[in-house]
């Protein structure tokens, strides 16, 4: 974990997973019982402020391409998703 920063995710003022940064790559670890709820607007507005964020989708979670094609990602032929590139 050297070199990233953590942060907790709340929502409603409980813990329901982690953020993960390292420079503009940004990971997010989230409880089973928040998966595919625990977006909101403005919590991903909050997340993808910087100007370029990057990141992958783990394997199983490929429902997440398509959520991420609609905040604005893109893939890369490496299977990154980049923002703001």
């Amino acid at each position: 974990m050297e070199g990233w920063q953590v942060q907790a995710l709340m929502r409603d003022n409980q813990p329901i997973g982690a953020v993960f940064r390292r420079g503009d790559e940004l990971h997010v670890s989230v409880l089973p019982a928040w998966r595919r709820k625990w977006a909101t607007k403005g919590l991903l507005r909050e997340l993808f402020a910087n100007q370029t964020t990057r990141t992958r989708v783990t394997p199983g979670h490929e429902y997440m391409h398509d959520i991420l094609a609609r905040l604005g990602f893109v893939e890369l032929p490496n299977g990154e998703f980049v923002k703001g590139h």
